[in-house]
């Protein structure tokens, strides 16, 4: 786990860390680059997608309950994982629209508007319901995010399959399977 997201989800930042804002989940350093072939929009909705989880692991930093900092800590792995696949397979981002153009967006707001709203110790009726609605959408944004990711990999695993599969039979078809050999 990333020390950026430890501190967020367990509260103990590693030693000789401060405060500091969080680093960038997908490190430029680290980063590939897109491949060539006309993806420089999908390089702009990328960036502009992290920036947005940069946002929310920001705003994480500041929220006092412990169990909320986890689940947002999980939302901005998850979140990461799915830029990665993106990044791996810029074809995909028209699959993960609904996550680029919506779910993250509205994660965002959600997780500021709760770290602003909870960081202002307001005692009232109102305040304490929005912020139990707050945290309770955190679920179903977890599992909206989780379905975009599995979705994303489903992919990668039947391109896999299929490399696979006709693997097994060029090895059958040239004959370079011997004797005793399944498949």
């Amino acid at each position: 786990i990333r020390p950026t997201y430890r501190a967020i989800m367990f509260g103990d930042p590693p030693s000789g860390i401060g405060p500091a804002p969080p680093a960038m989940l997908l490190e430029r350093g680290t980063r590939g680059a897109l491949p060539p072939g006309g993806h420089e929009a999908v390089g702009a909705v990328l960036q502009e997608a992290q920036s947005r989880v940069d946002g929310i692991a920001a705003a994480a930093e500041v929220i006092a309950k412990p169990e909320v900092r986890q689940a947002v800590g999980r939302l901005c792995l998850t979140a990461e994982q799915i830029l990665e696949e993106i990044l791996l397979k810029p074809g995909q981002a028209e699959l993960a629209r609904g996550f680029l153009n919506y779910y993250l967006e509205a994660a965002d707001r959600i997780i500021r508007g709760y770290a602003d709203l909870s960081g202002r110790h307001l005692v009232s009726a109102e305040v304490t319901q929005t912020l139990a609605q707050a945290e309770a959408s955190l679920g179903g944004i977890q599992k909206a995010f989780d379905n975009q990711l599995s979705m994303l990999l489903q992919y990668r695993l039947l391109d896999l399959d299929g490399e696979i599969s006709l693997l097994e039979k060029t090895v059958q078809m040239d004959g370079l399977a011997g004797p005793g050999a399944s498949g």
